[in-house]
Protein backbone atom coordinates (compact mmCIF):
# COMPACT_ATOMS: atom_id res chain seq x y z
CA UNK A 1 0.00 0.00 0.00
CA UNK A 2 1.32 3.38 -0.99
CA UNK A 3 0.67 6.37 1.24
CA UNK A 4 1.56 10.02 0.85
CA UNK A 5 1.98 11.94 4.10
CA UNK A 6 2.32 15.70 4.32
CA UNK A 7 4.30 17.01 7.30
CA UNK A 8 3.41 20.56 8.23
CA UNK A 9 6.39 22.90 8.09
CA UNK A 10 8.35 20.86 5.53
CA UNK A 11 8.04 21.65 1.82
CA UNK A 12 11.25 20.35 0.30
CA UNK A 13 12.81 17.19 -1.08
CA UNK A 14 13.88 14.30 1.17
CA UNK A 15 17.57 13.47 1.40
CA UNK A 16 17.99 11.01 4.27
CA UNK A 17 16.11 8.91 6.83
CA UNK A 18 16.58 6.78 9.95
CA UNK A 19 14.40 4.44 12.00
CA UNK A 20 14.59 4.43 15.81
CA UNK A 21 12.54 3.08 18.70
CA UNK A 22 11.30 5.44 21.38
CA UNK A 23 11.15 4.73 25.12
CA UNK A 24 7.85 2.83 24.67
CA UNK A 25 9.34 0.59 21.98
CA UNK A 26 7.39 2.20 19.13
CA UNK A 27 9.20 2.64 15.83
CA UNK A 28 9.57 6.19 14.56
CA UNK A 29 10.83 7.25 11.12
CA UNK A 30 12.95 10.41 11.02
CA UNK A 31 13.88 12.03 7.73
CA UNK A 32 16.07 14.92 6.64
CA UNK A 33 15.11 17.37 3.94
CA UNK A 34 16.60 20.06 1.77
CA UNK A 35 17.01 23.49 3.37
CA UNK A 36 17.67 21.95 6.80
CA UNK A 37 14.29 20.41 7.59
CA UNK A 38 13.86 17.41 9.92
CA UNK A 39 10.57 15.55 10.34
CA UNK A 40 9.20 12.38 11.89
CA UNK A 41 6.40 9.85 11.32
CA UNK A 42 4.81 7.39 13.73
CA UNK A 43 2.73 4.30 12.95
CA UNK A 44 -1.04 4.63 13.29
CA UNK A 45 -3.84 2.09 12.89
CA UNK A 46 -4.07 -0.27 9.91
CA UNK A 47 -0.49 0.33 8.81
CA UNK A 48 -1.04 4.03 8.23
CA UNK A 49 1.74 6.50 9.13
CA UNK A 50 0.91 9.80 10.84
CA UNK A 51 3.14 12.90 10.95
CA UNK A 52 4.65 13.81 14.30
CA UNK A 53 6.37 17.10 13.69
CA UNK A 54 8.44 19.05 11.17
CA UNK A 55 11.04 21.67 11.99
CA UNK A 56 14.37 23.10 10.81
CA UNK A 57 17.53 22.17 12.67
CA UNK A 58 20.07 23.10 9.99
CA UNK A 59 20.69 25.92 7.54
CA UNK A 60 21.49 23.62 4.58
CA UNK A 61 20.46 20.19 3.25
CA UNK A 62 20.34 17.33 5.76
CA UNK A 63 22.28 14.77 3.74
CA UNK A 64 22.69 12.00 6.35
CA UNK A 65 20.85 10.59 9.36
CA UNK A 66 21.68 7.68 11.65
CA UNK A 67 19.94 6.06 14.60
CA UNK A 68 21.47 4.65 17.75
CA UNK A 69 19.95 3.31 20.94
CA UNK A 70 17.70 6.06 22.22
CA UNK A 71 18.70 8.77 19.79
CA UNK A 72 19.15 10.15 16.28
CA UNK A 73 22.02 12.02 14.61
CA UNK A 74 21.49 14.35 11.65
CA UNK A 75 24.31 15.79 9.54
CA UNK A 76 24.05 18.68 7.11
CA UNK A 77 26.01 20.53 4.47
CA UNK A 78 26.40 23.33 7.03
CA UNK A 79 29.05 21.05 8.66
CA UNK A 80 27.06 20.58 11.86
CA UNK A 81 25.70 17.45 13.46
CA UNK A 82 22.62 17.46 15.67
CA UNK A 83 21.94 14.78 18.31
CA UNK A 84 18.51 14.36 19.92
CA UNK A 85 16.29 11.79 21.59
CA UNK A 86 12.87 11.00 20.08
CA UNK A 87 11.11 12.30 23.19
CA UNK A 88 12.99 15.60 23.04
CA UNK A 89 12.04 16.00 19.38
CA UNK A 90 8.35 15.37 20.08
CA UNK A 91 8.27 17.63 23.16
CA UNK A 92 10.18 20.39 21.34
CA UNK A 93 13.03 20.37 23.85
CA UNK A 94 16.58 21.50 23.11
CA UNK A 95 18.87 19.39 21.00
CA UNK A 96 22.64 18.86 21.29
CA UNK A 97 24.97 20.29 18.68
CA UNK A 98 28.23 18.59 17.79
CA UNK A 99 30.48 21.47 16.81
CA UNK A 100 33.21 21.04 14.19
CA UNK A 101 36.78 22.12 14.80
CA UNK A 102 37.29 22.70 11.09
CA UNK A 103 34.71 23.79 8.59
CA UNK A 104 32.51 26.68 7.58
CA UNK A 105 30.49 27.01 10.78
CA UNK A 106 31.06 27.29 14.47
CA UNK A 107 33.51 29.47 16.33
CA UNK A 108 37.21 28.79 15.62
CA UNK A 109 39.00 26.82 18.37
CA UNK A 110 41.47 29.68 19.02
CA UNK A 111 40.87 33.40 19.61
CA UNK A 112 43.61 36.05 19.49
CA UNK A 113 43.96 39.24 21.51
CA UNK A 114 46.56 41.25 19.58
CA UNK A 115 46.59 44.14 22.03
CA UNK A 116 47.15 41.98 25.13
CA UNK A 117 49.16 39.33 23.23
CA UNK A 118 47.06 36.40 24.40
CA UNK A 119 45.68 33.31 22.70
CA UNK A 120 42.46 31.84 24.07
CA UNK A 121 42.09 28.18 23.11
CA UNK A 122 38.75 26.41 23.38
CA UNK A 123 38.83 22.79 24.49
CA UNK A 124 35.90 20.39 24.74
CA UNK A 125 35.44 20.88 28.49
CA UNK A 126 37.61 23.91 29.23
CA UNK A 127 39.79 26.76 27.99
CA UNK A 128 43.51 27.58 27.90
CA UNK A 129 45.12 31.02 27.90
CA UNK A 130 48.56 31.35 26.30
CA UNK A 131 50.83 34.38 26.43
CA UNK A 132 52.87 35.82 23.57
CA UNK A 133 55.90 37.58 25.09
CA UNK A 134 58.27 39.55 22.90
CA UNK A 135 61.42 37.61 23.75
CA UNK A 136 60.15 34.01 23.89
CA UNK A 137 60.38 31.50 21.07
CA UNK A 138 57.46 29.49 22.47
CA UNK A 139 54.44 30.83 24.38
CA UNK A 140 53.94 30.05 28.08
CA UNK A 141 50.67 28.58 29.30
CA UNK A 142 49.21 31.27 31.58
CA UNK A 143 45.89 29.75 32.56
CA UNK A 144 44.05 26.44 32.22
CA UNK A 145 40.43 26.09 33.32
CA UNK A 146 38.47 22.84 33.40
CA UNK A 147 34.81 23.78 33.48
CA UNK A 148 33.41 20.82 35.37
CA UNK A 149 30.10 22.58 35.96
CA UNK A 150 29.33 22.46 32.23
CA UNK A 151 27.25 19.41 31.34
CA UNK A 152 28.27 19.53 27.70
CA UNK A 153 31.18 20.87 25.71
CA UNK A 154 32.20 24.51 25.44
CA UNK A 155 30.34 26.00 22.48
CA UNK A 156 32.05 29.42 22.32
CA UNK A 157 34.44 31.67 24.20
CA UNK A 158 35.86 35.19 23.85
CA UNK A 159 38.59 37.36 25.33
CA UNK A 160 38.46 41.15 25.58
CA UNK A 161 40.92 43.37 23.72
CA UNK A 162 42.81 44.16 26.91
CA UNK A 163 42.82 40.54 28.03
CA UNK A 164 41.09 41.22 31.37
CA UNK A 165 37.73 39.58 30.58
CA UNK A 166 36.89 36.08 29.39
CA UNK A 167 33.42 34.83 28.47
CA UNK A 168 32.62 31.13 28.09
CA UNK A 169 29.35 29.59 26.88
CA UNK A 170 28.37 25.95 27.08
CA UNK A 171 25.33 24.04 25.96
CA UNK A 172 23.63 24.71 29.28
CA UNK A 173 25.72 27.39 31.01
CA UNK A 174 27.41 30.77 30.68
CA UNK A 175 30.30 32.17 32.72
CA UNK A 176 32.04 35.55 32.77
CA UNK A 177 35.49 35.88 34.37
CA UNK A 178 37.83 38.71 35.27
CA UNK A 179 41.49 37.89 34.64
CA UNK A 180 44.40 39.93 35.97
CA UNK A 181 48.16 39.89 35.74
CA UNK A 182 49.07 41.97 38.76
CA UNK A 183 49.43 45.16 36.71
CA UNK A 184 45.97 46.52 36.00
CA UNK A 185 42.74 45.45 37.59
CA UNK A 186 43.96 43.80 40.81
CA UNK A 187 47.28 45.24 42.07
CA UNK A 188 47.05 43.27 45.31
CA UNK A 189 47.38 40.01 43.34
CA UNK A 190 50.93 39.78 41.98
CA UNK A 191 50.58 36.41 40.26
CA UNK A 192 49.31 36.14 36.71
CA UNK A 193 46.39 33.97 35.75
CA UNK A 194 44.07 34.43 38.69
CA UNK A 195 40.43 34.53 37.72
CA UNK A 196 37.38 35.87 39.48
CA UNK A 197 33.91 34.74 38.41
CA UNK A 198 31.62 37.70 37.86
CA UNK A 199 27.97 37.66 38.85
CA UNK A 200 25.62 37.40 35.90
CA UNK A 201 21.83 37.74 36.36
CA UNK A 202 20.03 34.42 36.06
CA UNK A 203 17.87 35.62 33.17
CA UNK A 204 20.99 36.72 31.29
CA UNK A 205 22.78 33.46 32.02
CA UNK A 206 19.87 31.52 30.57
CA UNK A 207 19.80 33.77 27.52
CA UNK A 208 23.54 33.48 26.81
CA UNK A 209 23.88 29.75 27.49
CA UNK A 210 24.40 27.75 24.30
CA UNK A 211 25.60 30.90 22.53
CA UNK A 212 26.81 30.06 19.04
CA UNK A 213 29.45 32.80 18.84
CA UNK A 214 30.86 35.41 21.25
CA UNK A 215 32.96 38.56 20.78
CA UNK A 216 33.83 41.55 22.94
CA UNK A 217 33.05 44.99 21.50
CA UNK A 218 34.86 47.23 23.94
CA UNK A 219 33.38 46.46 27.36
CA UNK A 220 30.23 44.95 25.86
CA UNK A 221 29.82 41.28 24.96
CA UNK A 222 28.03 40.46 21.69
CA UNK A 223 26.55 36.95 21.30
CA UNK A 224 24.50 34.90 18.85
CA UNK A 225 21.70 33.34 20.92
CA UNK A 226 18.18 31.90 20.83
CA UNK A 227 18.95 29.09 18.39
CA UNK A 228 20.86 31.58 16.23
CA UNK A 229 17.78 33.71 15.71
CA UNK A 230 18.99 36.78 17.65
CA UNK A 231 21.92 38.86 18.83
CA UNK A 232 22.40 39.72 22.49
CA UNK A 233 24.55 42.58 23.80
CA UNK A 234 25.48 42.38 27.50
CA UNK A 235 27.34 44.77 29.79
CA UNK A 236 27.20 45.36 33.56
CA UNK A 237 23.89 43.60 34.10
CA UNK A 238 22.19 45.24 31.11
CA UNK A 239 21.20 43.20 28.08
CA UNK A 240 19.75 44.08 24.68
CA UNK A 241 18.28 41.46 22.34
CA UNK A 242 18.24 42.14 18.59
CA UNK A 243 16.18 39.88 16.32
CA UNK A 244 17.75 38.86 13.02
CA UNK A 245 14.96 40.69 11.20
CA UNK A 246 16.08 43.92 12.90
CA UNK A 247 19.59 43.28 11.60
CA UNK A 248 18.12 43.04 8.10
CA UNK A 249 18.68 39.34 7.53
CA UNK A 250 16.12 37.20 5.72
CA UNK A 251 18.19 34.02 6.15
CA UNK A 252 17.43 31.06 8.35
CA UNK A 253 19.93 31.99 11.05
CA UNK A 254 22.85 34.16 12.15
CA UNK A 255 26.19 32.36 11.99
CA UNK A 256 29.21 34.53 12.84
CA UNK A 257 30.18 37.82 14.47
CA UNK A 258 33.28 40.04 14.54
CA UNK A 259 33.91 43.21 16.55
CA UNK A 260 36.44 46.06 16.68
CA UNK A 261 36.45 49.63 18.05
CA UNK A 262 32.70 49.70 18.62
CA UNK A 263 31.90 48.17 15.22
CA UNK A 264 29.93 44.91 14.96
CA UNK A 265 29.83 42.64 11.91
CA UNK A 266 27.28 39.83 11.63
CA UNK A 267 27.12 37.10 8.96
CA UNK A 268 23.98 35.05 8.31
CA UNK A 269 23.46 31.59 6.83
CA UNK A 270 23.03 33.01 3.31
CA UNK A 271 26.49 34.57 3.43
CA UNK A 272 25.29 38.17 3.80
CA UNK A 273 27.24 40.38 6.22
CA UNK A 274 25.76 43.34 8.12
CA UNK A 275 27.53 46.12 10.02
CA UNK A 276 26.51 48.54 12.78
CA UNK A 277 28.11 50.84 15.34
CA UNK A 278 27.49 50.02 19.00
CA UNK A 279 27.15 53.37 20.75
CA UNK A 280 28.52 53.53 24.33
CA UNK A 281 25.16 54.79 25.62
CA UNK A 282 23.23 51.73 24.44
CA UNK A 283 22.92 50.44 28.03
CA UNK A 284 21.34 53.70 29.25
CA UNK A 285 18.22 53.51 27.15
CA UNK A 286 16.42 52.13 24.13
CA UNK A 287 19.01 52.64 21.40
CA UNK A 288 18.27 51.35 17.91
CA UNK A 289 21.32 50.22 15.97
CA UNK A 290 21.57 51.23 12.32
CA UNK A 291 22.49 48.12 10.34
CA UNK A 292 24.01 48.24 6.85
CA UNK A 293 24.64 45.32 4.54
CA UNK A 294 28.28 45.52 3.52
CA UNK A 295 28.61 42.21 1.67
CA UNK A 296 26.53 39.72 -0.29
CA UNK A 297 27.83 36.70 -2.23
CA UNK A 298 28.49 36.83 -5.94
CA UNK A 299 25.35 36.31 -8.04
CA UNK A 300 23.47 36.20 -4.72
CA UNK A 301 24.44 32.55 -4.23
CA UNK A 302 23.96 30.92 -0.83
CA UNK A 303 27.38 30.44 0.76
CA UNK A 304 28.68 30.16 4.31
CA UNK A 305 31.03 32.70 5.86
CA UNK A 306 33.87 30.54 7.19
CA UNK A 307 35.97 33.33 8.73
CA UNK A 308 35.63 37.06 9.30
CA UNK A 309 37.93 39.72 10.77
CA UNK A 310 38.07 43.52 10.98
CA UNK A 311 41.03 45.67 10.05
CA UNK A 312 42.52 47.47 13.09
CA UNK A 313 41.01 50.78 11.91
CA UNK A 314 37.55 49.23 11.54
CA UNK A 315 37.14 50.55 7.98
CA UNK A 316 37.54 47.18 6.25
CA UNK A 317 36.30 43.68 6.88
CA UNK A 318 37.94 40.52 5.54
CA UNK A 319 35.32 37.87 4.72
CA UNK A 320 36.15 34.28 3.78
CA UNK A 321 33.40 32.14 2.25
CA UNK A 322 32.75 28.48 1.57
CA UNK A 323 33.40 29.27 -2.11
CA UNK A 324 37.08 29.34 -1.05
CA UNK A 325 37.43 33.07 -1.72
CA UNK A 326 38.31 36.08 0.43
CA UNK A 327 36.56 39.43 0.05
CA UNK A 328 37.50 42.81 1.50
CA UNK A 329 34.35 44.80 2.27
CA UNK A 330 34.30 48.47 3.20
CA UNK A 331 32.30 49.61 6.23
CA UNK A 332 30.39 52.87 6.44
CA UNK A 333 33.32 54.36 8.35
CA UNK A 334 35.60 54.26 5.31
CA UNK A 335 36.78 57.54 3.82
CA UNK A 336 34.29 59.13 1.46
CA UNK A 337 36.90 59.42 -1.29
CA UNK A 338 37.46 55.66 -1.22
CA UNK A 339 33.79 54.74 -1.10
CA UNK A 340 33.44 53.63 -4.70
CA UNK A 341 32.05 50.47 -6.22
CA UNK A 342 35.57 49.24 -6.98
CA UNK A 343 36.73 49.70 -3.40
CA UNK A 344 33.68 48.41 -1.58
CA UNK A 345 34.36 44.77 -2.36
CA UNK A 346 37.43 43.09 -3.78
CA UNK A 347 38.10 39.39 -3.95
CA UNK A 348 41.02 37.02 -4.18
CA UNK A 349 41.21 33.87 -6.26
CA UNK A 350 40.21 30.49 -4.91
CA UNK A 351 42.26 28.89 -2.17
CA UNK A 352 43.10 25.22 -1.76
CA UNK A 353 40.70 24.44 1.09
CA UNK A 354 38.19 25.78 3.58
CA UNK A 355 39.45 29.07 5.03
CA UNK A 356 39.28 29.05 8.82
CA UNK A 357 41.22 32.22 9.72
CA UNK A 358 41.80 35.71 8.30
CA UNK A 359 43.89 38.42 9.95
CA UNK A 360 44.84 41.94 8.80
CA UNK A 361 48.36 43.29 9.06
CA UNK A 362 48.84 46.49 11.06
CA UNK A 363 49.14 48.67 7.96
CA UNK A 364 46.14 46.90 6.42
CA UNK A 365 48.01 46.32 3.15
CA UNK A 366 47.70 42.55 3.41
CA UNK A 367 45.65 39.79 4.99
CA UNK A 368 46.96 36.52 6.39
CA UNK A 369 44.69 33.71 5.17
CA UNK A 370 44.87 30.14 6.47
CA UNK A 371 43.04 26.84 6.47
CA UNK A 372 43.72 23.46 7.96
CA UNK A 373 46.48 22.67 5.45
CA UNK A 374 47.59 26.02 4.01
CA UNK A 375 48.67 29.53 4.98
CA UNK A 376 49.05 32.44 2.54
CA UNK A 377 49.25 36.22 2.37
CA UNK A 378 46.76 38.26 0.35
CA UNK A 379 47.71 41.80 -0.72
CA UNK A 380 44.98 44.45 -0.62
CA UNK A 381 46.85 47.38 -2.15
CA UNK A 382 45.10 49.56 -4.78
CA UNK A 383 47.40 48.30 -7.54
CA UNK A 384 46.20 44.77 -6.90
CA UNK A 385 42.54 45.84 -6.79
CA UNK A 386 42.76 47.28 -10.30
CA UNK A 387 43.86 43.87 -11.56
CA UNK A 388 41.13 41.87 -9.84
CA UNK A 389 39.16 41.37 -13.07
CA UNK A 390 42.21 40.21 -15.04
CA UNK A 391 41.96 36.44 -14.97
CA UNK A 392 45.44 36.01 -16.42
CA UNK A 393 47.11 38.19 -13.80
CA UNK A 394 48.87 36.40 -10.97
CA UNK A 395 47.88 37.87 -7.62
CA UNK A 396 51.07 39.16 -5.99
CA UNK A 397 51.85 38.41 -2.39
CA UNK A 398 50.88 34.74 -2.31
CA UNK A 399 53.48 32.44 -0.88
CA UNK A 400 52.34 29.04 0.44
CA UNK A 401 53.67 27.99 3.82
CA UNK A 402 55.06 24.45 3.63
CA UNK A 403 53.50 22.29 6.34
CA UNK A 404 55.19 19.24 7.71
CA UNK A 405 53.51 15.87 7.24
CA UNK A 406 50.74 15.54 9.78
CA UNK A 407 50.53 19.26 10.55
CA UNK A 408 47.11 20.82 10.96
CA UNK A 409 46.60 24.57 11.48
CA UNK A 410 43.98 25.67 14.01
CA UNK A 411 44.46 29.41 13.57
CA UNK A 412 46.81 32.21 12.53
CA UNK A 413 47.25 35.84 13.49
CA UNK A 414 49.41 38.84 12.55
CA UNK A 415 50.66 40.38 15.80
CA UNK A 416 52.75 43.11 14.17
CA UNK A 417 54.68 43.88 11.01
CA UNK A 418 57.41 41.52 12.20
CA UNK A 419 55.56 38.67 13.85
CA UNK A 420 53.13 36.04 12.62
CA UNK A 421 51.72 33.30 14.85
CA UNK A 422 50.64 29.90 13.56
CA UNK A 423 48.80 27.59 15.96
CA UNK A 424 48.98 23.92 15.09
CA UNK A 425 46.66 21.21 16.33
CA UNK A 426 49.44 19.98 18.61
CA UNK A 427 49.33 23.42 20.29
CA UNK A 428 52.92 24.28 19.45
CA UNK A 429 53.24 27.83 18.11
CA UNK A 430 55.69 29.11 15.52
CA UNK A 431 56.63 32.82 15.50
CA UNK A 432 58.14 34.48 12.45
CA UNK A 433 60.41 37.48 12.13
CA UNK A 434 59.83 38.82 8.63
CA UNK A 435 57.53 41.63 7.59
CA UNK A 436 54.33 41.46 5.57
CA UNK A 437 53.14 41.66 2.82
CA UNK A 438 56.19 40.17 1.07
CA UNK A 439 55.50 36.54 1.92
CA UNK A 440 55.32 34.14 4.79
CA UNK A 441 58.93 33.30 5.62
CA UNK A 442 60.02 29.73 5.41
CA UNK A 443 62.35 29.91 8.42
CA UNK A 444 60.63 30.01 11.80
CA UNK A 445 62.04 32.33 14.41
CA UNK A 446 63.81 30.56 17.27
CA UNK A 447 64.18 27.21 15.47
Amino acid sequence: MRQEVRVEGLQSALWSSAVVRDAAGEELVFFGCAAGGVGALRPAEDGVWAPLRGTRFHSHDVRAMAAFEGGVVSASLDARMCVFAPADFVDRRDVTWVLPYHGCVGQPPVQFSRQARFILARRMRGIDLWGLPEDAASPPLKLRMNLKSFRGEVSACAISAGGHMIAVAGLDAFRLYQVWDGVGSAPDSPSFGKVKPLDVPVRVERLLSAAWDLAFCGAALVCIVQSKMSLAVYQDGQVMVIKKEEVGSTAFSLERIACVNGGVGVADSRGHVFYARLAPEWANGDVQLKWTRVFKPEDDKVVAVSAMSFAPSGTSLAIATSALKVFIARTEEADADADTDADKMVSAGSFSGVITSVSFADKEESVLVSGEKFCSVMCTTPSWRKRKHDEDAQTPGFEPYALRVGDSILGTCVLSSSRIVVVRRRWDLVQYSESLPDAIPKKPFGH
